[in-house]
């Protein structure tokens, strides 16, 4: 009877952890990866805070510290990169973007642009220590009905979803684009060699991705790969891939540059490109390039953000990080996943160039947009267990490895993780694509 009740005590504090967890902390995806989930922002949440130290950086408040919170450019627990958080975004909890999202999804609140704004950066730099083999994310967008793509109104830059970079986000390519391809692969973004192409789709897409028209009102899962991040030993290749999750179609990869593929145009992903390619600095930042410009002509529309997760791992073996169960329901992960190659949440830090940021506002701000609620949450209970508690709960995650773990020491763990030191914040000209 006595160990009966152990069991049903342990169950329900497991049940209570990993909800709160899944609502207000990473994702549920996040603890499935264990080590190799390297920071995960639901964005769940009407409460962006500014990052100590930095008035460009913002830090949503459905993570805290003892999560894995992400940092963009190297902030410890920024997220969005922008100068004046409100002049660029607000959140929404009803409307079209809540509207679209799939019938079992879990989430209450997304991060939104103004209507014909564009923002900056949102993302990760990468631990000094963690896996460089494969690195990665996802996350999901949203396009409202009326949005203008650069193939609908010319003048209107707005047709970028992610960029890398080697010193902070945005700093070099590949900078993908919603033609489905990319661009930025030249020597002048520290790459060995320049590319003209390509043309969308990218090489090695596996079928016809979708046309602007098609994802309008349509959340969007979006993913990129990068194997071998580092400027020597096997070839560096990445991939991409789209999901309209609204309506539930097929899986497109749009890009995979282990392919070389030819293009009407002549604009070719050559051989030597497919099997030689490197940049000449590591590549250590991944963020959503958030930028729209109107060039007098007027930008329409606006984009919304979800459930951002980055990941590494220590060898190439295609593994993919995959749907969110918050935004998704009950559906499959989305390729192999695991905890191969990952590294532990106590990873040295990658020491950032010190440098001054731009823009003006104090340290310490918050900015609570639309909607209900915004308070932040507690989402992991007081740490019980010591090390090999929290140790154990970060590598496994899950409900089965807290039962034992509650069973065992009668409490709960919280994960912790090292802060990173923030690198130099850059000021670039974006220029005007056609």
């Amino acid at each position: 009877m006595r160990h009966t009740l152990i069991l049903t005590k342990a169950v329900v504090l497991a049940g209570l952890f990993w909800g709160s967890s899944a609502r207000a902390g990473v994702e549920a995806r996040c603890g499935e990866l264990g080590a190799s989930c390297v920071c995960s922002e639901p964005l769940d949440t009407s409460t962006y805070n500014q990052s100590a130290g930095a008035t460009w950086a913002w830090d949503p408040a459905d993570t805290t510290p003892a999560d894995k919170e992400c940092n963009v450019s190297g902030q410890p627990g920024g997220f969005v990169e922008v100068n004046d958080f409100d002049q660029h975004y607000t959140t929404v909890s009803s409307g079209d973007p809540l509207a679209a999202l799939p019938p079992g999804h879990t989430i209450t609140h997304v991060l939104r642009l103004l209507d014909g704004i564009g923002g900056m950066f949102a993302g990760v730099k990468f631990n000094k220590g963690e896996p460089t083999a494969r690195r990665g994310f996802r996350y999901y967008k949203y396009y409202s009905p009326d949005y203008s793509f650069t193939s609908d109104v010319p003048l209107c830059n707005s047709s970028k979803w992610a960029q890398m970079g080697f010193n902070g986000a945005g700093t070099g390519g590949p900078l993908m684009t919603e033609e489905w391809s990319f661009y930025d692969i030249e020597q002048s973004t520290s790459w060995n060699m320049n590319t003209a192409c390509c043309s969308g789709p990218g090489p090695g897409n596996s079928a016809q991705p979708p046309n602007p028209a098609a994802v309008k009102g349509k959340w969007l899962r979006l993913e990129f790969y990068m194997n071998n991040t580092e400027t020597t030993g096997t070839p560096t290749t990445f991939e991409a891939w789209l999901k309209n999750v609204t309506d539930d179609t097929p899986e497109v990869k749009i890009v995979d540059t282990s392919v070389p593929t030819d293009y009407a145009n002549g604009a070719n992903w050559t051989k030597e490109m497919a099997t030689q390619l490197h940049p000449t600095k590591p590549i250590t930042d991944m963020a959503i390039n958030m930028f729209r410009s109107d060039n007098g002509q007027a930008c329409l529309g606006y984009a919304a953000f979800s459930h951002f997760l980055a990941a590494a791992w220590g060898t190439n073996d295609g593994q993919r990080i995959g749907a969110a169960v918050e935004i998704e329901g009950n559906v499959g992960s989305g390729g192999a996943g695991g905890t191969s190659g990952g590294a532990g949440a106590g990873a040295s830090s990658s020491a950032g160039a010190s440098g001054q940021s731009s823009g003006a506002g104090g340290a310490g701000g918050s900015v609570q947009t639309g909607g209900s609620g915004g308070s932040k949450k507690q989402t992991t209970p007081e740490d019980s267990g010591g090390c090999a508690c929290r140790a154990s709960t970060r590598q496994e995650g899950g409900f089965g490895s807290f039962v034992l773990l509650a069973l065992a020491l009668g409490g709960a763990c919280r994960r912790t993780r090292q802060r990173r030191a923030p690198s130099k914040l850059r000021t670039r000209a974006e220029p005007v694509r056609p």
